[in-house]
């Protein structure tokens, strides 16, 4: 998206980001990065970054093997640059990690 496309009341087309997701996508704005988490057809976590200028590539959020949680992720951005981030285990419990 053009960085003057909200101030001019544009927008841009809808594009694909690519991959398989089984959760609703989550985003969050750290500094000046935009870190989109989604739950993968594998059940895994995967994430994307936006650094101003384009998507990077999706990598896997090693932390969560497959069938680890339920759902989608909630997260916000914390201190320092981390994201805080809680989701429902397979266990039916509420969990909280921080990604750094």
């Amino acid at each position: 998206m053009d960085a003057d496309a909200g101030r001019l009341g544009e927008w841009s087309q809808w594009t694909s980001l690519g991959g398989t997701v089984s959760g609703s996508p989550t985003l969050v704005a750290v500094g000046d990065t935009v870190v989109l988490y989604a739950r993968a057809g594998d059940y895994t976590l995967w994430q994307r970054r936006y650094d101003g200028a384009a998507w990077q590539g999706w990598s896997k959020r090693e932390e969560f093997p497959s069938a680890a949680f339920e759902g989608s992720l909630g997260a916000v951005a914390g201190e320092g640059g981390a994201v805080d981030a809680v989701f429902r285990g397979v266990d039916g419990y509420v969990h909280r990690t921080q990604f750094k």
